[in-house]
């Protein structure tokens, strides 16, 4: 089942949970699978946003996500 699948998404980082910034946008696959948001360039914060800005399912007014894991590299 699809229940909430997030179709487009904007992905923001921020300092000091009060400015953000933009750093990835775009449309997931309407897939259960893992899926992957790459950067264009190497980003450091201390917050991370996740947005689900439109469902594949547009008569389903809801998102959801089971798991936002961070791949931290070393400086």
């Amino acid at each position: 089942m699809d229940h909430g699948r997030v179709r487009r998404y904007r992905l923001e980082l921020s300092d000091d949970a009060k400015t953000w910034r933009t750093v990835a946008e775009g449309e997931l696959a309407n897939t259960d699978d893992l899926t992957e948001i790459t950067f264009k360039q190497k980003e450091s914060a201390r917050y991370i946003r996740f947005n689900a800005l439109s469902p594949w399912d547009k008569s389903q007014p809801w998102a959801s996500m089971a798991e936002l894991q961070p791949m931290i590299s070393e400086k």
